[in-house]
């Protein structure tokens, strides 16, 4: 039962996947100065690569920007056309437990995020970590940060996933969980901790997202 409802999730958000996947393509080799100039996007890979990820117009600012696009769109699709198609009320009645129901959907989207995010800055990474591809240091310390946000994407996806599952008013607090997670992620993003403390933080605050989310799934009434 676990792997066919891995399937659906995985189907139904492959095209999703694909169109951002093929953003942080084009992203990446343009990044890496391998696209014509007249059709480059992020410009000559002049930029010392992870010194500043989070400047405008940065790759790094770019692969975060796509992967939190897609996170938000997933968290929503996920919950949203569920209710709306009414596929809820045929996954419920499923004998699996909803813990194991919602626990499947989460697991398959936040792994689809880190895939979106982790996999074209490491490949960013190796790019600039070989000899003769740039002319500027690069050590493999300086990409902690970029690591940081792509936790700090799996926490925004919770979310959002949270605001699409609870039974709140659009225009009132039904995206207070987002508006959360923001916050707490500027606050670490501003407060000079160590690299493991930030990951323990962003961790514990997923943790509590997930926790409402599987309190929510308990306590809403779907029907």
């Amino acid at each position: 039962m676990i792997v066919p409802l891995v399937r659906k999730e995985a189907r139904e958000l492959l095209p999703l996947f694909a169109l951002a996947a093929l953003v942080q393509l084009v992203l990446l080799v343009s990044a890496m100065g391998w696209l014509p100039k007249t059709v480059n996007i992020v410009g000559e890979p002049t930029n010392i690569p992870f010194y500043n990820p989070l400047a405008d117009g940065d790759v790094i600012f770019l692969f975060i920007f796509v992967g939190f696009a897609f996170a938000v769109l997933c968290g929503l699709w996920q919950t949203l056309s569920e209710l709306m198609r009414g596929t809820f009320h045929f996954l419920l009645h499923r004998p699996l437990a909803r813990s194991r129901i919602f626990g499947v959907k989460l697991a398959v989207g936040a792994t689809a995020c880190l895939l979106l995010t982790v996999l074209p800055i490491l490949g960013y990474a190796v790019w600039a970590a070989t000899p003769g591809t740039h002319a500027s240091p690069f050590f493999w310390s300086l990409t902690g940060r970029a690591w940081l946000l792509c936790l700090g994407i799996v926490v925004i996806y919770l979310a959002t996933f949270l605001s699409g599952l609870r039974p709140a008013r659009w225009y009132g607090s039904r995206f207070w969980p987002v508006a959360l997670a923001l916050f707490s992620a500027y606050v670490l993003h501003g407060m000079p901790l160590a690299w493991l403390i930030t990951a323990g933080a962003l961790t514990a605050i997923g943790a509590l997202y997930v926790v409402a989310i599987l309190h929510v799934a308990y306590a809403r009434d779907f029907s």
